[in-house]
């Protein structure tokens, strides 16, 4: 039996507290999950941007990286948001450098002799 996952580009979840943020006009959200062509948001509040509408900003990853992104909002569900990028996205090089730092942390929360104080 053969599978073949629908997704083309591999997700990177992120835990509270390590999540990177999505700046456009005057609004900040949460990035739940990301890929190179798009993201999951949570919103604080309830002033969400529709589906279909055009979302143009910048998200900031906890390492200080910052990228330009133009999507399109596909999904507004229990809370969420996802965007899919169409002009401008997160390039390759940015999210292997997330899926590294990511693994690291996750290493040191198990393994006692890497963890910080």
């Amino acid at each position: 039996m053969s599978f073949v996952d629908r997704r083309a580009y591999e997700r990177i979840e992120y835990p509270t507290g390590v999540r990177p943020v999505l700046h456009w006009r005057d609004r900040t959200a949460e990035v739940l999950d990301c890929s190179e062509r798009g993201v999951r948001l949570r919103l604080a509040d309830g002033n969400w941007p529709t589906v279909s509408e055009e979302l143009i900003g910048r998200v900031a990853f906890p390492t200080g990286v910052a990228v330009e992104v133009e999507g399109v909002v596909v999904r507004h569900r229990e809370g969420e948001l996802a965007v899919q990028f169409t002009m401008r996205w997160i390039p390759r090089e940015v999210i292997q450098g997330e899926q590294r730092r990511r693994r690291l942390e996750a290493a040191a929360e198990v393994d006692p002799d890497t963890a910080r104080p």
